[in-house]
């Protein structure tokens, strides 16, 4: 079956790349402006699938590691002008950065699906480029497919990048196992071309080639730690563990806020933890095994992937605290203070299912539960109907105990259809909306709340006193908890 869906999956990639390339021959050729400011990007974007009253968004990162890291992405929403076409112009801080396209979905038959695509991958933008982008996409069963076209002002940047995603690089690993090379000894010859063909510099294009020769990396690294237990030659991968453990670097300044370099870092932590013979956490993994400026990059990277961290982060954020000295990057960790034992709650306004306006503080005396959630949203409806719904019956006739649910949808009628349903909570609790913000309202960027469900116990002064603990999500552990609170 996996084999089927494999092939399936290749075959559309192959039609679609076939297709859309003609496609984007055929388009019309796009003037490209010559942009002289050197603390800004140009962008001309022809986007053939778009509607004529779809927007377009950009999200540019101007530190590192751009959204893949720090989070500090600055948002830019464009239409179409006369000629059909999108224009971007944005301000610059740093020589370096990423820039990822983003899209309205076409197709939203899927409940949960995200409303936003993103078109284009994070690119590395340089200051000064002015680049025309002519991009095709196509939401297939196998996924979305987008091919684009680079001209002008640094293309040649963007155009390697979309030679690797075409699969002229990716498709070596499929050659690659762990009987025949362990040292990736295929990948260079091939990086060498694309250097030669796209005319990339090795000192001006320093953080271009640290993507191109960690990336491929990062992705077969990452494929191994997925493998299924029974397909693992645990004989090889001991041969790869020392050899991932004795790798060193020699890191300049734009080795450090390569995406492809800080990723495979990352994702080699994550080998070397979980087939190592030390069974420590990942976090204390990466204390151990990095250092310096890395780690704390390292540190903040796996604070933002919510999917492998722990639910409980208090420890590890006092001691990330404790390490991380760059004023830049510790700026990163103050939403995660918020989710810290005895930290103060800031106070946010939403909207009731009135539609009136409503603040945290309005329940200001009263213990608070808040559960985070969304439509479609599998795991939170399984914790409602499990958890907190029972908690909510069990506890009616305790006055000072207040149940909030706090949806991240960011469409209205959705949202009360989802009340009305009883799936994720009900009309007896709370309920509070994002006002159409969705994960983009302040409760959810001020305080990293990314990861579905996720719940917070405030005590009557505001005062954080769970979050998101393991013991929450069972009857028992969150009957506990809630009893020690109200004794």
């Amino acid at each position: 079956m996996d084999k089927l869906r494999v092939f399936i999956i290749q075959f559309w990639i192959l039609f679609f790349a076939l297709a859309t390339s003609e496609e984007l021959k055929a388009s019309k050729k796009l003037y490209v402006k010559n942009n002289t400011n050197k603390d800004s990007v140009f962008l001309l974007i022809d986007y053939l699938q778009a509607a004529k009253s779809d927007t377009l968004e950009i999200r540019v990162s101007n530190y590192m590691m751009g959204s893949t890291v720090l989070g500090n992405d600055t948002r830019y929403n464009e239409v179409k002008d006369k000629k059909g076409l999108y224009r971007f112009s944005f301000p610059v801080r740093s020589k370096f950065g990423y820039f990822t396209i983003y899209a309205k979905r076409k197709d939203l038959s899927r409940n949960g699906i995200e409303p936003m695509m993103a078109l284009v991958y994070p690119q590395l933008w340089k200051s000064g480029d002015s680049i025309t982008i002519k991009v095709s996409h196509k939401e297939t069963i196998g996924g979305i497919f987008s091919i684009c076209d680079f001209q002008g002002k640094g293309a040649h940047k963007y155009n390697v990048l979309e030679a690797i995603k075409q699969n002229k690089v990716f498709n070596v690993l499929d050659d690659i196992s762990l009987t025949e090379d362990l040292s990736f000894s295929k990948l260079p010859t091939i990086i060498k071309e694309l250097l030669t063909t796209y005319k990339i510099d090795s000192i001006n294009d320093e953080t271009l080639i640290n993507d191109l020769w960690y990336e491929p990396r990062r992705l077969y690294l990452a494929s191994l730690i997925n493998k299924p237990i029974d397909r693992i030659d645990f004989d090889r991968y001991k041969q790869l563990y020392v050899l991932l453990k004795n790798q060193s670097f020699t890191l300049s300044e734009r080795s450090i806020i390569s995406r492809g370099f800080i990723s495979y870092l990352f994702e080699r932590i994550r080998f070397i933890q979980k087939f190592g013979p030390d069974k420590k956490d990942l976090f204390n993994s990466i204390i151990e095994y990095s250092d310096g400026r890395i780690r704390e990059l390292l540190l903040v990277y796996y604070f933002q992937n919510g999917a492998l961290r722990k639910t409980d982060l208090s420890m590890e954020v006092r001691a990330a605290q404790n390490i991380i000295r760059d004023t830049l990057i510790r700026t990163f960790l103050k939403p995660f203070a918020h989710q810290i034992s005895g930290s103060s709650w800031p106070d946010y306004k939403l909207i009731s299912a009135n539609g009136d306006s409503l603040c945290l503080s309005s329940f200001n005396n009263n213990i608070i539960v808040m559960d985070f959630w969304y439509t479609g949203c599998g795991y939170c409806s399984i914790f409602y109907q499990n958890v907190l719904s029972k908690i909510k019956q069990e506890y009616r006739n305790h006055k000072e105990l207040t149940f909030i649910s706090i949806s991240r949808d960011n469409k209205f009628d959705v949202w009360k259809k989802s009340i009305a349903s009883g799936l994720y909570t009900s009309k007896e609790i709370v309920n509070l909306y994002s006002n159409g913000l969705g994960g983009k309202h302040p409760i959810f960027l001020d305080n990293a709340i990314s990861v579905f469900p996720f719940v917070i116990i405030l005590n009557k002064n505001r005062i954080v006193e769970q979050v998101n603990s393991p013991p929450l999500y069972t009857l028992e552990g969150m009957r506990s908890e809630l009893n020690k609170i109200l004794k």
